[in-house]
């Protein structure tokens, strides 16, 4: 998708809240040791559109279903995970996240919406997406 101002924004797989300073998770420091930096827009970045075909807003700032669910898989990595498998995890999980914010998209549902009622969380230390 080829960003326009206009009609996208762009979404932080990782929410912000959880990368920066002041109120970062404690799987980032250990994650940014091997590599896996959020402010790389290619590991934690994607283009999304504002709204959805029928004007329903899409993405637009806060989503606190979305964000709940993914401090829940941090915390299950974090707190069940060697260290040497966190970056491998962690590139599964923005993989599936994608999918699933895609599979919103294509459902007509708002990103918020769609993480409340239809993704639901599972034990992330299976993922293998």
């Amino acid at each position: 998708m080829i960003y326009n101002a206009t009609k996208h924004e762009v979404q932080h797989l990782i929410p912000w809240q959880y990368c920066k300073e002041s109120t970062q998770h404690s799987i980032m420091k250990k994650l940014a040791k091997l590599g896996w930096h959020p402010s790389n827009p290619i590991l934690n970045g994607l283009v999304v559109p504002k709204n959805l075909p029928n004007g329903m807003v899409f993405h637009h700032g806060s989503h606190p279903a979305y964000n709940e669910w993914v401090d829940d898989a941090l915390t299950k990595m974090d707190n069940t995970m060697p260290e040497s498998q966190l970056y491998g995890k962690m590139m599964k999980l923005t993989d599936f996240l994608n999918s699933k914010i895609e599979e919103a998209y294509q459902n007509g549902k708002s990103l918020n919406s769609y993480f409340k009622d239809d993704v639901k969380k599972f034990d992330i230390i299976n993922l293998d997406y």
